[in-house]
């Protein structure tokens, strides 16, 4: 039998309060001012805020050389990596992935990491009376025949070939030359780049196995440099040190420096973001600049861009990270979605009424009821963009609602200690149920028609007496799967079922043994488009397997705890944990949503409800938060939120005397890579 149901379920010791949605809008190729820049620091477990060089592996983990070590980053937390063989100075300069290892450039020598054993192993460059064999490497690159070529800073050239294990040393302009980068571009040449000298650009003559000097119509000055590119249509460019970003032309001359050019000094990274966006890492910040115009601009955001950027990487979701000199990782995430903001009036004026936002749902007409501990009941249309006024809401506000339902035309109230109200959504009239239960925290209608009620002590169906059970405890959350038997969701006294056909009782209690229960606080249910009964509990996120009746923990987030919310979407599930808010899909693995560490918590929602939002020319499936916050359906674009947090006394109201508030902001991390 085919039904269709809402069902909304109340918080358990999870409270949020203040929701914001950032509006995001713009590309980075037009350097828009409503950028995004979230930046990772030394506050986040980050080992130093110089990061020299990023890279990303095919697991979709994030590497990072900085002046403390090698760091990585799998979308929650860093895990640092020492090299014993380098001593004090840990600094990496140069990263690049080979397979499943990485090629590590240090000041020390270059060294190769396995992914599998965490080891570092050296890698022995040829020596020469000049040039010592644990040299101060810049650069790293790789051609298109599996030769990895190393610059050092010491003037002199390496190649090591992955295939034969061979390596050799160019000495470069007698050894006296500073280099600052290698590259290899798309045609397989090799470039040599230097920032200082009478000879700054040089290339790999494969006939003779030699760097020669690239002949060029201009002053030695112009072509000073530590970047260089070759765009998709064969364009190279220089990212010189004191004349911007420059053409240099097949027969060797540069363009005349760009407008702008000054803006532009010390270029220490180029990438290649579309055809009409070059992004150039400087001194003075994130540049955009347009080949097709000549144009270069700063690109700004909500948050000012960094200065002194020294790497620029796009990873596999398309994400720009930049490595700062002083001011650790700056990241950007690719969507361009539409985010806004809402918070309460403090004057009860036509607004978000309430502070402590419990529980919120979506009518027929697309209107978004938010519920709220301290402010009675809100309406917002997404189409008008405003709060909308109707008959009782000042009747209302003097509530403390928890839970709503929406049904032909009727939108069902249940408030703690006042009992439950429905409200005609046409007239705004607002009608107190007699007989009703004192305090409601989660309402359902089941496939028979039963409307069951989740209370303080368990639950009641609305005109069924003797059901029959000994259910105790608070139940906050009710669905029903695909062969009629009804789930409740208790906090402390476990899972319980009601087959509607046999009108038969199960009760699952927590235990060790493989199979179990893994807590007696559930806090939340959700059946999936493949009638999965999947849970959010205290222990984490399982799912019951009724072959054997029993709990399988869901094995995508090894140091997750604290489920208070789970809802499947499309595929991808939505989970509010302990560790924020995390996006799961067989995929792309897990995406966490994580405020920074020194905010001393983390965004936690106790309500995910699909919704339906028509925005201009597109309909975007979205996932509501407990807090009012719009998430897309697939996750690209970083974004903050500036949240509150709040814990206390859950069955006797959340007394404000017993409420702790701590300010979060939210950021979208990449996809955490899958293990």
């Amino acid at each position: 039998m085919t039904h269709t149901h809402t069902h909304m379920a109340a918080t358990g010791h999870l409270r949020t309060l203040l929701l914001q949605l950032l509006l995001l809008s713009g590309t980075l190729a037009s350097a828009a001012s409503g950028t995004l820049f979230r930046n990772i620091t030394i506050n986040d477990g980050l080992a130093s805020n110089t990061v020299r060089h990023i890279v990303q592996d095919r697991r979709g983990f994030i590497w990072m050389g900085t002046d403390n070590g090698l760091c990585r980053y799998d979308g929650v937390g860093f895990r640092l990596f020492s090299n014993p063989a380098i001593g004090e100075d840990q600094c990496v300069s140069s990263l690049l992935v080979v397979g499943d290892s990485l090629v590590v450039g240090t000041l020390r020598g270059l060294y190769s990491f396995s992914f599998s054993t965490g080891a570092f192993t050296p890698i022995i460059l040829p020596s020469s009376a000049n040039v010592p064999a644990r040299q101060h490497v810049v650069s790293l690159t790789i051609d298109h025949d599996s030769v990895v070529w190393v610059a050092s800073r010491q003037g002199a050239a390496y190649s090591y070939s992955l295939r034969t294990g061979q390596s050799r040393r160019y000495d470069i302009g007698g050894g006296n030359l500073r280099l600052g980068a290698v590259y290899a571009d798309n045609d397989n040449s090799v470039w040599l780049l230097a920032d200082s000298g009478s000879e700054p650009l040089w290339r790999f003559d494969k006939a003779h196995h030699r760097f020669v000097r690239h002949g060029m119509q201009a002053p030695a000055s112009a072509a000073r440099s530590l970047a260089m590119l070759q765009t998709r249509d064969g364009r190279r460019w220089l990212g010189t040190w004191e004349h911007g970003i420059v053409e240099l032309k097949p027969n060797g001359e540069l363009a005349v420096p760009l407008p702008g050019a000054a803006d532009a000094l010390h270029i220490h990274a180029l990438y290649e973001q579309s055809p009409d966006c070059i992004l150039v890492g400087c001194d003075a910040g994130l540049l955009a600049f347009n080949p097709l115009t000549s144009s270069l601009a700063p690109v700004t955001g909500k948050k000012r861009s960094p200065n002194f950027v020294y790497s620029i990487v796009k990873d596999n979701e398309g994400g720009i990270w930049m490595g700062t000199f002083y001011e650790g990782v700056h990241y950007i995430s690719p969507l361009g979605g539409r985010f806004m903001s809402f918070t309460n009036a403090a004057d009860r004026t036509l607004g978000l009424s309430g502070t402590v936002i419990s529980r919120f749902c979506e009518d027929s007409r697309g209107n978004i009821w938010v519920a709220s501990d301290d402010g009675g009941l809100s309406c917002y249309s997404p189409s008008l963009g405003t709060f909308l006024d109707f008959p009782s809401r000042s009747q209302l506000s003097s509530l403390n609602v928890h839970s709503l339902y929406v049904e032909d035309g009727k939108l069902w109230i249940g408030t703690y200690s006042d009992g439950l109200y429905t409200l005609d959504i046409a007239s705004g009239v607002c009608t107190p149920c007699k007989g009703a239960p004192r305090s409601v925290y989660s309402m359902f209608r089941d496939s028979r028609g039963n409307l069951w009620i989740g209370t303080l002590d368990g639950v009641q169906a609305m005109g069924v007496r003797n059901l029959g059970h000994d259910m105790r405890g608070l139940v906050i959350d009710i669905d029903e799967d695909r062969q009629g038997n009804v789930w409740f969701c208790s906090q402390g006294d476990g899972l319980w079922t009601y087959s509607l056909s046999g009108r038969k009782w199960h009760h699952f209690v927590s235990g060790k043994g493989k199979g179990a229960l893994p807590s007696e606080q559930i806090n939340s249910i959700c059946i999936d488009a493949d009638g999965r009964v999947l849970l959010g509990t205290a222990a984490g996120a399982c799912v019951y397997e009724s072959s054997t009746k029993t709990f399988r923990l869901l094995d995508i987030s090894t140091d997750m705890r604290g489920v208070a919310a789970i809802v499947e979407s499309q595929g991808v599930l939505w989970m509010s944990s302990d560790k924020g808010i995390l996006r799961y899909s067989p995929d792309d693995g897990v995406q966490a949503f994580t405020p920074p560490r020194r905010s001393g918590g983390r965004a936690v929602s106790a309500q995910l409800l699909p919704a339906r939002i028509r925005w201009p020319h597109i309909l975007r499936f979205r996932t509501w938060l407990r807090q009012f916050h719009a998430l897309p359906d697939k996750v690209q674009q970083g974004h903050a939120a500036c949240l509150h947090h709040l814990s206390g006394n859950y069955e006797q109201g959340c007394p404000r005397g017993q409420r702790q508030a701590a300010a979060l902001a939210v950021g979208n991390s990449p996809a955490r890579p899958r293990p």
